[in-house]
C-alpha cells in the first residue's frame, strides 16, 4: 500500500474563549494557548493516495482518525462511496467489513456505505505555564500541549469504467465515539476530481528525411480536458539514441517553457520542461480546457547509420488542481487514463545510398596446384535502392556465376540492389604450379614472389542522386611450402613411417595415430652428443632458391616435445652448425623458450631470412613416450640467384 505523507495535527489557539485556526505545530503535537483548556474531541481526515503505477482504475484513501480525549475510546467510521466505484475489500485494511466492526452493506439506489470499528488511544494533554497569545494576562493563563491518539484506515476503490462525463468522486465519512468522556462525533468529505490528462506529438522532418545531421522538431500536445484548472509536476523527455539535443529549437517563448538536461539515465539523456537551466520539480500550469504545444528538437549525429528509427519519448508527471490557493496539500485530482500520459513516436531516418563489398577466399592457404574458391557479397548497407551494378574482377581466371539474393524484394533479374539486399557470387581459381615456382602470383596472374595468390574485386553501383564510390575487395591465399619428403634418422616405430610428417595436416584431433603422422620408437641409444631419449625427423622442401623466415610443426600427439631445429642448406651442410641452428629449447640449457604447443597444435617460430636456400630441416624432439609429427610447413620467399 503506498505511504501518505505525515498528517499533522489540527491545532487550535483559544484565547477568552474565541477560537482562531493556526499553523503551530510543536513536536508533531499543537499547542494551545488558553485561558482555559479546550473541550477535547475526535477528528477525522480523508487523504487520496498517489495512483498504484499501472492500475490507474483502483482509488486508494486513507482514513486518519484523531482523539485528543484523556481516555481512549472505540471509533465507528462510516464511509459513504460514491454510487460509480466498487469498494475492494481485499486490498483494504481488514477492519473494513469484518465481523466486529459490521459487514459492508450497499442500497440499491443510492451509494455503497462500508463501516469499521476501532480503537483509537487517548490523547496526551499537558497544561503549562504560559501567557494567553495576544491578550496576555500574567498568572492567569495556561498552555495546553495536545497529542492526540491516532489510528488509520486504508481503503481501495474500483472505478471500473466511470462515464464519460464524469469529473468528480465524492467520498465522506461519519465518525463516532463513545467513552468517558461522553459520545463525540465528526464528518468529514472529499472530492477526488478527474481528469484524463493527455500528451500527443507530431513529427516536423525535412523534406523527403530526415537524414543525419537533419534536426527533427516533435509538437508535443499536452491538454486539461476540464473546466478546472490544473498543474502537472513533471513533464520529462528523453534524448533518442542517436541524436542530441537542439536548445534553439526547443524554445517555446510564447510561454517561457525551456528543456534542461537533468540527468543521464541507461535510455539517454532525461530533459525536464521548465525554467531555463532549472532541474526542480517543476508544475507545468494548464488553464481550464487549454492546450499547450511544447516543442521539442533533437538533431540526428552526422554518422548515423543505423536502421533502426529515432524513438522519442515524452512523460506527463501527476496532475493536482491548481487554483492559485495555497495549501497545506493539494486537491486530490485522478488521471483515469494513465496510457496517454506516455507519447512515443518511432521517426524513420532516410539513410545515404551505402554498399559494401567483401571477397573470402577458400582455402586461406594452399600448398599445392588445385582450385581456390571465392566468394563475394555485395550487401546494400544504404536507405536507397541501388541499379547499374558493375562487377570488375582481377585477370585471374576466375569464373564467377550468377548471384544468389538475399533479403530485400524482387529477385536478382530485376537488376536492382534492393535495401537490405545481398547479392552473393562464388568464383574458382585453379592455382598452376607455376605459382608455387614463383612462390606467387599478382592480381594479373604475374609471378611475385611474396608468398600468396592475390585476388581482388572491384563493384560500382549508382544511387539516386548518380553514381556512387566504388568499393574494392582484396583476398590473399597463402602460398604454403609443406615437406615433400623425410628421412629416418632414429628409429621410426613399426607401424610409422617418416613419410607421414609430409603434405597437408591429416590427422584428426588429438590422437595416436602412426599411419598418419610420423611417429619415433624410444630410442636409448641417441646419436652422439645428443641427451638420452632424444630423436630427429628429417624433413625435406621441394622449391628451389627458397630462403626461409620461419617454420611451423603440427603435433598431433605428445605435444610439446621439440627441443633444436636445424636448417640445411642445398648442399645438405648445417648439421652441428649453429649458424644453422634455428631454435634451440631452454629444456637442454638453449636460449629459446620451451616447446607448449597444446594437443594438437602448431608450433610455430620465425627468424630472420636465412641467407641461405633451404632444402632440409633436422626436428629434435625428446619426449619419454610417442611424440607424433602431422606435418611440417617452411615459411619464406623465393630468391632469385
Amino acid at each position: 500500500m503506498p505511504t501518505a505523507l505525515p498528517l499533522p495535527s489540527r491545532p487550535r489557539r483559544l484565547i477568552m474563549g474565541i477560537v482562531v485556526m493556526s499553523a503551530a505545530i510543536v513536536s508533531g503535537a499543537f499547542v494551545v494557548d488558553a485561558c482555559w483548556a479546550p473541550a477535547p474531541g475526535i477528528h477525522i481526515t480523508l487523504i487520496a493516495l498517489e495512483a498504484t503505477p499501472g492500475d490507474s482504475a483502483r482509488l486508494e484513501y486513507r482514513v486518519i482518525v484523531q482523539n485528543d480525549t484523556a481516555a481512549e475510546g472505540t471509533v465507528r467510521v462510516n464511509v459513504t462511496l460514491d454510487p460509480d466505484v466498487r469498494f475492494v475489500p481485499e486490498a483494504s485494511s481488514p477492519e473494513w467489513g469484518s465481523p466486529a466492526a459490521g459487514v459492508a452493506s450497499a442500497q440499491d439506489d443510492g451509494p455503497s456505505i462500508v463501516e469499521a470499528s476501532v480503537l483509537v488511544p487517548k490523547g496526551s494533554r499537558t497544561f503549562l505555564p504560559a501567557g494567553c497569545g495576544l491578550l496576555e494576562v500574567s498568572g492567569l493563563c495556561t498552555s495546553v500541549d495536545i497529542d492526540p491518539g491516532q489510528r488509520s484506515l486504508d481503503l481501495v476503490v474500483d472505478t471500473g469504467s466511470l462515464p464519460v462525463e464524469k469529473t468528480a468522486i465524492a467520498l465522506s465519512a461519519h465518525a463516532t465515539m463513545t467513552n468517558d468522556e461522553g459520545t463525540l462525533t465528526v464528518n468529514e468529505s472529499l472530492t477526488l476530481l478527474i481528469a484524463d490528462v493527455s500528451v500527443t506529438t507530431e513529427v516536423t522532418v525535412p523534406q523527403g528525411g530526415p537524414r543525419p545531421g537533419d534536426v527533427i522538431v516533435y509538437q508535443h500536445t499536452v491538454t486539461n480536458p476540464i473546466d478546472r484548472a490544473i498543474s502537472v509536476r513533471g513533464f520529462t523527455n528523453v534524448v533518442p539514441a542517436g541524436t542530441s539535443f537542439d536548445r534553439a529549437g526547443s524554445r517555446n517563448s510564447a510561454s517561457l517553457l525551456f528543456w534542461t538536461v537533468c540527468g543521464d539515465f541507461d535510455d539517454g539523456p532525461h530533459l525536464v520542461a521548465g525554467p531555463e537551466d532549472s532541474c526542480a520539480q517543476v508544475e507545468l500550469f494548464l488553464d481550464p480546457h487549454e492546450t499547450r504545444v511544447i516543442p521539442f528538437a533533437v538533431r540526428i549525429d552526422p554518422d548515423y547509420a543505423s536502421a533502426e528509427p529515432i524513438i522519442n519519448t515524452a512523460v506527463l508527471g501527476t496532475a493536482i488542481e491548481d487554483d492559485g490557493i495555497l495549501r497545506p496539500r493539494p486537491r486530490p485530482l485522478r488521471d483515469p487514463n494513465l496510457n496517454n500520459n506516455t507519447s512515443r513516436v518511432e521517426t524513420p531516418v532516410v539513410l545515404p545510398a551505402a554498399f559494401t563489398v567483401t571477397n573470402t577466399p577458400s582455402p586461406q592457404g594452399i600448398g599445392a596446384p588445385g582450385p581456390i574458391t571465392y566468394t563475394v557479397v555485395v550487401e546494400n548497407t544504404g536507405g536507397a535502392a541501388l541499379t547499374n551494378l558493375t562487377f570488375d574482377k582481377s585477370n585471374l581466371a576466375v569464373l564467377f556465376g550468377p548471384a544468389i539474393q538475399t533479403g530485400g524484394s524482387g529477385d536478382n533479374t530485376n537488376a536492382v540492389l534492393d535495401i537490405g539486399e545481398t547479392w552473393t557470387f562464388h568464383g574458382v581459381y585453379l592455382v598452376p604450379e607455376a605459382a608455387f615456382t614463383a612462390n606467387g602470383f599478382d592480381t594479373q596472374g604475374n609471378p611475385d614472389n611474396d608468398g600468396d595468390i592475390d585476388n581482388t574485386v572491384t563493384v560500382s553501383a549508382s544511387g539516386p542522386d548518380g553514381p556512387l564510390p566504388s568499393q574494392t575487395a582484396s583476398a590473399r591465399v597463402e602460398i604454403e611450402t609443406w615437406a615433400t619428403g623425410a628421412l629416418q634418422i632414429s628409429t621410426t616405430r613399426g607401424d610409422s613411417s617418416p613419410d607421414a610428417a609430409t603434405g597437408l595436416p591429416d590427422t584428426l584431433g588429438c590422437s595416436d595415430s602412426p599411419a598418419t603422422a610420423w611417429t619415433p620408437e624410444i630410442d636409448d641409444s641417441p646419436a652422439s652428443g645428443l641427451p638420452p631419449q632424444t630423436v630427429i625427423l628429417q624433413v625435406n622442401f621441394a622449391p628451389a632458391n627458397f630462403h626461409a623466415t620461419g617454420i611451423e610443426i603440427h603435433e598431433s600427439f605428445e605435444t610439446g616435445s621439440v627441443v633444436l631445429i636445424e636448417l640445411l642448406d642445398e648442399n645438405g651442410v648445417g648439421i652441428g652448425d649453429p649458424t644453422h641452428q634455428v631454435y634451440s629449447s631452454a629444456v637442454d640449457g638453449g636460449p629459446d623458450p620451451e616447446d607448449s604447443t597444446a594437443c594438437p597444435g602448431v608450433f610455430r617460430i620465425t627468424f630472420p631470412q636465412t641467407p641461405y636456400a633451404v632444402s632440409s630441416a633436422w626436428i629434435y624432439t625428446e619426449r619419454p613416450g610417442f611424440e607424433q609429427i602431422d606435418a611440417v610447413r617452411l615459411i619464406g620467399v623465393t630468391v632469385t640467384p
